[in-house]
């Protein structure tokens, strides 16, 4: 999965890590970082989105402006 900002929020779509497992992992490390949040949007299926932290808000914005 790629991953992408779009609109102040993180898309990921194909991994480019070849295992799935591998992939979450490296996810749930961004998370331990704080630098990412997961939020679990699952109704039916599941379904999970991740979105930068509150605190990496201010260094994305400043990347963005330059």
């Amino acid at each position: 999965m790629a991953i992408e900002i779009v609109g102040g929020r993180l898309i990921v779509a194909k991994p480019p890590i070849h295992s799935p497992k591998a992939f979450r992992a490296s996810l749930r490390a961004l998370e331990a970082a704080e630098i990412v949040v997961r939020h679990d949007m699952s109704g039916i299926g599941l379904y999970v989105e991740y979105d930068f932290a509150e605190n990496m808000r201010p260094t994305m914005s400043r990347r963005n402006n330059k």
